[in-house]
């Protein structure tokens, strides 16, 4: 298969299952800030009304998996929002009186440990990490977690509505001695558990992948070449000397389109780090497990910028870093959106399984300049 061919696609729903000739389009975003599972939406055809009486709104498990063109395979698994008929059509008739239809029905995703997280939760814990009750919330969502760092043993009383706000609270109380980075749990797409890290130690986990702009005209298909740049997809983040020292400023934050007035620094790292919104628009969102972290790091003191690509597979995964080489846009000082030690952020997997190029991705990304 070349670069944007996939192999078999299946999407399971309940005790439904699609094949690849059903479904119209998947869209899948696993992200940083999703600390309960990727989200997304899937569009499929169902000429013999088999979704008709699907009733798992909510909690039904659902699946996506498929293969790659280099043989890697891709298995998210979430629960059903809820589903959408988007469309009616009527086809032939089969005889003089009888006419036969197909619907297209738009099925709406969200993470697959949210399923129990609207549970309250009351716990407390003395003089130890965070990640002690943290580790007792996801285990009470069936999932394990694996800790890469440890924070600093504190102490907590929890009283919460849910989950979400719970992990919110536990996730702010992290802070380690000589540790300048925020920490962080997301989903690991391949084992399922949640990991536990900070952003200074993601930064140091390179993936091995090399994207790079085409510059030949050859036309040949490569996975290592960047297929577009979406128009306004760079973001330099404007953390000058005079804003580092606590000046305000005005900002627009293209990823949640905030515009922001008279915010200081540690508002824009907020927004850049923890508000990549997600373009899917799912109502069932994880808006509300949003951290707001506090940021008393090394990532308030110095410049990062923030960018998207879209490519072909080429096996990155969330939490590791690539490299990006992109000429520089007429400018003698080199295009500092891009480079080498670029955390992917966040993936966006777009499929049409029946069109050629069935599969790209859009990778967003952020990148950390050296502090002078």
């Amino acid at each position: 298969m070349n670069p944007g061919q996939i192999g078999d696609i299946t999407f399971t729903a309940g005790s439904l299952t699609f094949s690849k000739a059903r479904i119209v389009s998947c869209n899948i975003k696993e992200s940083l800030e999703y600390p309960f599972g990727a989200i997304g939406n899937v569009i499929v055809v169902d000429p013999d009304n088999s979704i008709e009486k699907f009733k798992g709104f909510g909690d039904e498990p659902c699946s996506c998996k498929w293969t790659d063109h280099n043989g890697k395979t891709y298995n998210f698994n979430f629960v059903v929002n809820y589903v959408n008929n988007i469309s009616s059509v009527k086809d032939s008739k089969i005889d003089n009186t009888t006419s036969i239809k197909h619907d297209t029905y738009d099925f709406e995703l969200g993470g697959v440990y949210t399923k129990n997280s609207h549970n309250s939760f009351t716990f407390g814990y003395k003089d130890k990490p965070p990640t002690y009750a943290l580790d007792i919330l996801y285990k009470r969502l069936g999932v394990g977690m694996e800790v890469r760092v440890t924070p600093d043993p504190t102490s907590q009383n929890i009283n919460t509505k849910n989950f979400s706000e719970a992990h919110q609270l536990l996730l702010a109380k992290c802070a380690k001695k000589n540790e300048k980075s925020p920490f962080r749990s997301y989903v690991d797409r391949d084992s399922g558990k949640i990991i536990f890290t900070t952003f200074s130690r993601m930064f140091r986990n390179f993936s091995g992948v090399t994207y790079q702009k085409n510059v030949n005209s050859s036309g040949d298909p490569n996975d290592s070449y960047i297929i577009d740049i979406p128009e306004a997809s760079t973001q330099k983040s404007p953390l000058n000397k005079r804003q580092r020292e606590g000046i305000s400023f005005s900002s627009y934050n293209e990823y949640n389109g905030n515009l922001t007035f008279g915010e200081n620094v540690e508002g824009i790292l907020k927004n850049a780090f923890f508000n990549l919104r997600d373009p899917l628009n799912n109502k069932q969102s994880q808006d509300s497990m949003l951290e707001k972290q506090p940021n008393n790091s090394d990532y308030t003191n110095g410049n990062f910028n923030a960018f998207r690509i879209k490519c072909f597979s080429k096996g990155v995964d969330i939490g590791k870093t690539t490299n990006v080489d992109v000429p520089a846009n007429e400018s003698s000082t080199g295009n500092p959106n891009f480079g080498k030690n670029c955390l992917v952020y966040a993936i966006v997997h777009q499929l049409e399984p029946n069109i050629d190029i069935s599969y790209t991705q859009e990778i967003h990304g952020i990148r950390k300049e050296e502090t002078v």
